[in-house]
């Protein structure tokens, strides 16, 4: 059985979500310096930084999910959380009101996430990454559409 709330799940990630690891947030030098980079540093950047939060330690499971990969996609500088539940084999197991409003709910739950957290809320607002979540079942199987959180969400 799925949580009415995605609670569990958001603060999961908003233990993995601190991307760059300084939980003071960015300058405003480092902001400017994140405007001003290059697509092939931002992709430098966007790897390692993925690399980096990938080999974070406790945070990839909790009882109820695994957080299975952290990549980066070059072509939309997008941050990619690829998630899976445990406790659903199926997608099927709800039905399309229940999987609607759990993706609002994880929507609604990293979007505040990830614009409060100081550094990432930096990244996506200053250096126009975006954040997108998978999440699946424990067989593979996608049990919402992605969601992507960008600058316009903060």
């Amino acid at each position: 059985m799925i949580p009415t709330k995605a609670g569990s799940y958001i603060a999961l990630g908003l233990s993995v979500l601190l991307l760059a690891g300084c939980a003071t947030g960015m300058s405003s030098a480092q902001r400017q310096q994140l405007q001003q980079l290059t697509p092939s540093e931002r992709d430098k950047l966007g790897r390692e930084t993925a690399k980096a939060a990938s080999r974070q330690p406790n945070v990839h499971k909790s009882g109820e999910i695994t957080i299975q990969s952290i990549d980066y996609r070059a072509s939309d500088d997008t941050f990619v959380y690829r998630m899976r539940i445990h406790s659903l084999a199926n997608p099927n197991s709800l039905n399309r009101a229940q999987r609607s409003q759990f993706r609002n709910e994880v929507q609604r739950g990293f979007r505040r996430i990830i614009c409060r957290d100081r550094t990432v809320g930096d990244m996506v607002r200053y250096g126009n990454y975006a954040v997108e979540v998978r999440v699946s079942t424990r067989n593979g199987a996608q049990l919402v559409s992605p969601v992507r959180i960008t600058k316009a969400d903060c």
